[in-house]
């Protein structure tokens, strides 16, 4: 596969998931996929305060959930 071919798909699927969501729950579940606010930000152009709530959100939740421990 070629590069070019590897972010064409991507971007669709990005596209995808933000189509059915609001924005702020499109970043929360791509931030739990695995992108990171940079590349959500840079590379996809979503809003940085967006991608800051959604990462907010999802550090919470794993402090609920005792996957991360506070300091």
């Amino acid at each position: 596969m070629t590069k070019e071919r590897m972010e064409e798909l991507l971007n669709s699927a990005v596209d995808y998931v933000c189509c059915g969501e609001r924005l702020d729950e499109a970043c929360l579940r791509l931030i739990q996929i695995g992108f990171t606010k940079d590349e959500l930000v840079n590379e996809f152009g979503f809003d940085h305060e967006v991608v800051n709530r959604a990462e907010k959100e999802e550090v919470e939740r794993l402090y609920q959930e005792g996957i991360l421990e506070k300091e």
